[in-house]
């Protein structure tokens, strides 16, 4: 089933403009009528288009992932994401201004194109040129989502597909505040396809992210490693939105140079993903399932 659900959302590798995220909600709605299940864009708001599977108010449960796709970035660039955030910071607030105050006006002027077109690039890249390469990022997470659509048939359970995480975890937020009386479990999935270590991030609470990672454990996968991940602002998703609720978010990682990390993410290398690790994903949380609240 996973080959097939795969196949489907080819046709929808595209997910950041407005039309292409309709067509793929659209498919949702087909998706879970067909299953026989509750669907709504929830919250209604125009700032993003959350897709809500089976009934919010009585799950116990929200099992989730992102479908906006990534924008088009320079594989250098994203595979050092945070060492090129500081050095735009520090060349807009220090670099800059020392070379405009203190060289001639003809070397402040070139520091000034280079500075310009890389910050171009960067806004361009982030904010209008999708990555139809996302097979991680986050392809991976809406094929696990829609294969536990297909098999988990309880009211004890949702699933959600958040709009516009890219653009700063907005649907997550709105679905947050939406929810922020009600006591849930959040299972957030992102990049679960490449990588044989799964990290389990947690915030709070670091209970759910245990209770998982021992389900993952259990279904003696060898070729997987499991660790729990206290959370942070260099390893983010959706589960943030949910970080003073019970949440875990959930990661497949590849250790480097002692570092867990995610590769090749908001570029053309992005081409990829394991049918392994995305069984395992949803073996994982099915075992999780049956074992915390009895459902099969």
């Amino acid at each position: 089933m996973i080959e097939n659900l795969l196949v489907e959302l080819q046709n929808y590798q595209e997910r950041m403009r407005t039309t292409s995220k309709e067509a793929f909600r659209d498919y949702l709605f087909t998706k879970a009528i067909n299953l026989g299940l509750e669907v709504a864009i929830l919250p209604d708001s125009k700032l993003a288009k959350n897709v809500v599977v089976g009934n919010i108010n009585e799950a116990s449960v929200v099992i989730g992932a992102h479908y906006d796709t990534p924008p088009r970035m320079a594989s250098w660039m994203m595979n050092h994401f945070v060492l090129f955030n500081i050095f735009l910071y520090v060349l807009i607030w220090v670099l800059l201004p020392i070379i405009i105050i203190f060289t001639p006006l003809e070397v402040a002027f070139i520091a000034y194109v280079v500075f310009m077109v890389l910050l171009m690039a960067y806004m361009l890249g982030f904010f209008s040129i999708p990555n139809r390469n996302n097979y991680n990022d986050n392809t991976s997470g809406v094929l696990s989502v829609l294969s536990l659509m297909h098999e988990i048939k309880s009211r004890r359970v949702a699933f959600v597909f958040f709009d516009n995480e890219e653009k700063g975890l907005i649907g997550s937020l709105l679905l947050s505040r939406f929810l922020k009386k009600q006591r849930k479990r959040y299972i957030i999935l992102d990049c679960v396809g490449v990588g044989n270590t799964f990290a389990f991030y947690h915030y709070k609470d670091k209970r759910l992210a245990e209770e998982l990672q021992s389900s993952f454990v259990n279904l003696d996968h060898p070729q997987f490693n499991h660790e729990v991940k206290k959370g942070g602002y260099f390893a983010t998703s959706d589960h943030m939105s949910f970080m003073y609720q019970s949440n875990v978010g959930i990661m497949a990682m590849q250790r480097k140079n002692g570092r867990l990390v995610i590769q090749n993410i908001h570029c053309e290398q992005d081409c990829y993903l394991d049918y392994e690790n995305i069984n395992h994903v949803c073996q994982g949380i099915k075992k999780y399932l049956g074992d915390k609240y009895d459902i099969r």
